[in-house]
C-alpha cells in the first residue's frame, strides 16, 4: 500500500497538467501582483483549476502559458492576441504530435 501511495503522489508531481501552485506561488514567481496573474486567466492565456473552498491552482503548463505571455508582452504583442497566439501554438504541438504516433504506427 505505501508504494501505491507513493507511486500517486510521484505520478500527480510529474504531471505537467496537475494543478499544485497556488496563486501566491505564481504571483511572486513572476514578481507580478496577483490581480495580473488573475486578468491572465481572465483572458483565457491560462486556466487555473479551482478547489473545492474556490481557490485558484495553476499547473506547470499554465505557468508556461503565463512566462509566454510575459514575453510577448515584452516583445508588443497585444495582450487580447496572446490567449489566441498560446491556443494556436497548442493546437500546433498537439497535431505535431498526432502526425508523430501515425507515423510511428506506420513503421
Amino acid at each position: 500500500m505505501a508504494d501505491a501511495e507513493a507511486f500517486d503522489w510521484q505520478v500527480r508531481l510529474d504531471d505537467p497538467n496537475e494543478p499544485l501552485f497556488t496563486l501566491a506561488v505564481v504571483s511572486e514567481l513572476f514578481g507580478v501582483d496577483p490581480q495580473v496573474i488573475r486578468r491572465m486567466d481572465q483572458a483565457g492565456i491560462c486556466t487555473a483549476q479551482r478547489t473545492e473552498g474556490n481557490h485558484r491552482r495553476y499547473s506547470r503548463n499554465d505557468i508556461h502559458a503565463i512566462g509566454q505571455a510575459f514575453t510577448m508582452r515584452r516583445d508588443g504583442v497585444a495582450h487580447n492576441a496572446m490567449a489566441q497566439i498560446l491556443a494556436l501554438q497548442h493546437q500546433v504541438a498537439t497535431l505535431r504530435a498526432e502526425i508523430a504516433r501515425l507515423s510511428d504506427d506506420q513503421i
